[in-house]
């Protein structure tokens, strides 16, 4: 098995874990990620490539940290981190792709959430609120009372991202 499959393969399944972990508890998992930090600098230290790129690709997930502080955790640190570790262990050019794609792709569902926020928020918001509590709507799920202070993941969206550039590289 040729060293760029099992690449390709550790990061689904390091994506794949820190997706469920996003989805569930908006978090990452943290030991994991350190492990993928880790193991990325080793693999860019020992991969042939030039470390310079590896170090570039790794500083486009350290741009993100202050993104992180300044929007409040909008958008999270482990998100950060999580894009350190693909920057250690993928191209550049594949990990603006990623993030460019994921970006697109978490705009329609981020649209839907601010929608839905500026909906209830004006003044025939609280009647529509109350109207889909008395019916039991299927918008009752964990957070439908407060949809304007909701969370996206993140990290699926990259998991998406990555496994769609799998299909055209």
């Amino acid at each position: 098995m040729e060293i760029e499959t099992v690449r390709k393969a550790v990061v689904l399944v390091f994506l794949g874990l820190n997706s469920l972990k996003d989805v569930q508890k908006r978090e990452i998992f943290l030991p994991l990620t350190v492990l993928g930090i880790a193991a990325g600098a080793a693999y860019a230290v020992f991969s042939g490539d030039m470390p310079v790129r590896r170090a570039a690709a790794a500083g486009i997930g350290f741009s993100f940290l202050p993104v992180s502080i300044l929007s409040g955790g909008q958008f999270g640190i482990g998100d950060s981190l999580v894009l350190i570790a693909l920057g250690l262990v993928i191209p550049v050019e594949e990990l603006v792709f990623v993030i460019g794609l994921s970006f697109f792709l978490s705009f329609f569902p981020a649209l839907v959430l601010h929608l839905r926020a500026r909906s209830e928020a004006s003044p025939g918001g609280e009647i529509m609120k109350s109207r889909r509590a008395a019916t039991g709507s299927a918008d009752q799920g964990p957070g439908a009372e407060s949809w304007g202070k909701q969370s996206l993941p993140f990290v699926p969206f990259l998991l998406a991202a990555y496994f769609f550039g799998i299909l055209l590289w």
